[in-house]
């Protein structure tokens, strides 16, 4: 028998820690195969038929090779290739495809726990890449006042390079890619960026403010099969929205490119950050949003811009009665369901801050790498080094790595570390140092922890 893998899948194969993950980019869904379950699924990707597995997987195993052990290893490969096809991974091209019964109790049984979260730490406890978030373009068509963002420059990815690093992500066994600025969609060969990745096999994300969706893009987003859509969307109210943006006309366009997204299939995902402008229409989105099938995320943490000529942080509201009485109902903080429902996962490394820099990156659009996104703590340039050589030799990253909880004092001793998540990026954006966590942080930390310690 002779198994084909599904077309619409992404993989990536971790032999360094045994480990094998598969993303349904059709029905986003992921999988992970562990140990002998990942050397299985390698040696189908090569093609191989049951009868070369199953002499391979005896030799690599030094299992006896008589006539009983064959006829279990069999057995239990058959089983384990009925349930990939049962789950849509593959096809076979012969042999009997209604057989889905299978064998849970063997070393080949699938991991049920949460798989993608489980992945992650593994990635971070060996430092392997798996991530990046790619700022392709500084440019941008709005300006929102809460917009952490650089000053504007020209600089900006071309396909050349954009093609050679996403060859090395790919090659160091990174992922997933959010694409985002800037305003991604602003780049004038976006269009290839994500035909790119999609050809690499990459599991692509893109953060976009969506006023450049028109129904061609919305067209070209649904052929690379992303896994998410990010709308930055601040109120159903046109003139909220709009003052937020500080660009007339960008509610309609928002709209208008949710919309074409869901007329191809495309389910966006709606993000609001909560400001002194905003605040009041939380409500009226979250119930929109539902209306519309739309998840939707609040964020009431405000960073500090790297425009200097943006004041992010008078825009902060999360001390006002109103907005802390959003902060306790669930369906405006995830974090209260998460908890609630055993779906928050206790720290990767609780000696660490966070995963940012061991499993995953920032590249941004003049090829400065930083650990994240929002702590732009320059560790390399990829056009100054390979990719490969800034992960496994920056001094900086290096520095980023050896850092500890132990380093913040007050952090350390905090009863609320469990949910607060302390992160140095707004303090580093501040002051350039990674010595302390600022106190809007660690307000919002402590509110969370009293609101919901008693569901520990």
């Amino acid at each position: 028998m002779t198994m084909e893998i599904r077309a619409h899948l992404a993989c990536r194969n971790y032999p360094q820690i045994g480990l094998s993950v598969v993303y349904d980019l059709q029905y986003k869904q992921f999988h992970m195969f562990e140990g002998v379950s990942s050397d299985i699924w390698q040696h189908l990707q090569q093609g191989k038929t049951v009868e070369q597995i199953v002499e391979r997987i005896a030799c690599e195993y030094d299992f006896a090779l008589d006539d009983r052990s064959i006829h279990s290893i069999t057995n239990d490969i058959t089983d384990f290739i009925a349930t990939l096809e049962l789950r849509g991974l593959l096809q076979s091209h012969q042999g009997d495809r209604n057989r889905c019964q299978t064998n849970t109790d063997h070393e080949l049984a699938w991991v049920d726990t949460d798989l993608e979260s489980t992945a992650y730490d593994r990635m971070a406890d060996s430092k392997i890449l798996y991530s990046a978030t790619w700022e392709i373009t500084q440019q941008c068509n709005l300006s929102c006042v809460h917009c952490y963002c650089p000053p504007v420059t020209k600089s900006m990815w071309n396909p050349g390079a954009f093609d050679s690093v996403a060859k090395q992500l790919s090659a160091m066994g990174a992922i997933n890619i959010e694409i985002t600025g800037g305003e991604c969609l602003a780049h004038p060969d976006i269009t290839h960026f994500m035909r790119s990745l999609s050809d690499y096999g990459f599991v692509i994300g893109i953060l976009s403010n969506g006023t450049l969706i028109n129904k061609t893009m919305a067209k070209s987003i649904a052929s690379v099969l992303p896994r998410s859509v990010q709308i930055s969307l601040y109120s159903n109210d046109e003139t909220v929205h709009d003052a937020v943006t500080g660009v007339p006309g960008s509610f309609r366009r928002t709209i208008s490119g949710i919309r074409n997204l869901v007329d191809v299939g495309v389910i966006a995902r709606i993000a609001c950050s909560v400001t002194t402008l905003n605040y009041r229409s939380v409500p009226a989105l979250y119930d929109w949003c539902k209306r519309e099938g739309l998840d939707v995320q609040f964020a009431f943490r405000i960073i500090p811009s790297w425009n200097k000529d943006r004041s992010t942080e008078q825009l902060r509201c999360s001390d006002i009665d109103y907005v802390k009485s959003l902060m306790q109902d669930e369906r405006y903080n995830g974090l209260i369901s998460a908890v609630r429902g055993r779906k928050h996962k206790p720290k990767w490394n609780p000696s660490k801050l966070c995963q940012a820099g061991f499993r995953n990156i920032c590249i941004a659009s003049n090829g400065d790498v930083y650990p994240c996104n929002t702590l732009r703590y320059k560790v390399g340039n990829v056009f100054d080094s390979s990719l490969q050589s800034i992960w496994n030799e920056s001094k900086q990253l290096e520095h980023w790595r050896n850092i500890s909880i132990s380093d913040y004092d007050e952090c350390s001793r905090c009863e609320a570390q469990w949910i607060c998540k302390p992160c140095p990026a707004s303090h580093y954006t501040e002051t350039g140092r990674l010595d302390c966590v600022d106190q809007h942080t660690c307000e919002l930390g402590w509110f969370n922890h009293m609101l919901l310690k008693g569901c520990k």
